[in-house]
């Protein structure tokens, strides 16, 4: 079964959905760009330059970024070679992922620092 609306559809609502991302993940994740890998060296570049935290996360981002993005062409290509459709599994797990990550926002609340609900220590 194919997806309907067509290429141009999709693309928009996926360049939609990456846009919505940009901001969640600039808001919170402490001006991290989860699908902007150009903005993310911006960002480096002025938290070295004027101080700040999340250098280290900034670092990490771009060829964290770059392995997802051949990962999941990797297993678009071997899903393609095998007859399945490529786009409705990847667009269904990055729904899933999407999810999770809702779910664990929504749960724990931000990470605004050390004595988080998800970072406290029991006691």
């Amino acid at each position: 079964m194919a997806l309907t609306g067509g290429k141009n559809t999709i693309a928009s609502l996926l360049s939609c959905n990456g846009g919505f991302m940009d901001m969640v993940g600039f808001i919170g994740m402490q001006a991290l760009l989860p699908s902007l890998i150009t903005g993310n060296f911006l960002a480096l570049g002025a938290t070295l330059f004027l101080g700040g935290h999340g250098v280290l996360a900034k670092l990490i981002a771009v060829p964290l970024f770059i392995a997802v993005v051949a990962m999941t062409r990797i297993g678009g290509r071997m899903l393609e070679r095998r007859g399945k459709a490529e786009l409705r599994v990847l667009l269904a797990a990055e729904l899933a992922f999407l999810t999770g990550c809702a779910v664990l926002a929504i749960g724990h609340g931000a990470l605004h620092g050390p004595e988080t609900a998800l970072t406290r220590r029991r006691r």
